[in-house]
This record gives structure tokens, C-alpha cells and sequence, in this order.
């Protein structure tokens, strides 16, 4: 999914193809799977980090939607998912976010 967004004067392309993906919901066919949220990074030509969530559905009737977020609550949303993470999420998750792992209920 691509969205422009306005940031003060400035507009930034959101790209789910080529952004990074801090977390990946799983899809699939089980009703719990079915919809989900990832969680985004983008880096812009000059280096400032925008983070958004890309709310999608298998759900023909709703629609995808994506919501720029803060730092800190990038770091929220993701803490939230620890459980469902893989060893190589928490490794990717942490070159953005060195004391990750520090901060959640690993420790």
C-alpha cells in the first residue's frame, strides 16, 4: 500500500513494498488471522524516521489504511506484540530500537 502524508511542509511516500517492516502480523485463513496490524519505519532522503502502522484485512469490504505514529508509541505497539515475535523480529526490532528487549517482559 502506498499513501502520501503531509509532515509540517513536507510529504513523504509510504510504501509497504519498501519500507521496513518492524513487524509482520501473521495472515491467514483462521478468523484470527483474517486482519491484522504491521508495524513501519520509513526513512526519508535526509534521515528523519516517520513510523506508521499498516492496518490491513483479508476482508474484501475493508479497506487497507495506514496511520503515521510516533516513536514512542511505534516502540508501544511493538512491546505489545513480544510474545508472537521470532528471534530474527526482536534482533531486526532492535537495530532501530537498541534496549527493546530491555524494556519489555523478557527482562
Amino acid at each position: 500500500m502506498i499513501k502520501i502524508v503531509k509532515i509540517g511542509e513536507k510529504r513523504a511516500v509510504l510504501n509497504t513494498d519498501t519500507d521496513i517492516c518492524l513487524y509482520y502480523a501473521q495472515r491467514g485463513f483462521e478468523p484470527e488471522h483474517r486482519n491484522g496490524t504491521d508495524i513501519y519505519l520509513h526513512v526519508t532522503k535526509n534521515g528523519t524516521k516517520i513510523y506508521y502502522k499498516y492496518d490491513w484485512s483479508l476482508y474484501q469490504n475493508i479497506p487497507d489504511d495506514i496511520e503515521v505514529i510516533t516513536e514512542s508509541e511505534a516502540k508501544e505497539e511493538l512491546e505489545k506484540r513480544v510474545s508472537w515475535m521470532s528471534k530474527e523480529t526482536i534482533e531486526r526490532i532492535k537495530k532501530y530500537f537498541p534496549d527493546f528487549m530491555e524494556e519489555t517482559a523478557w527482562c
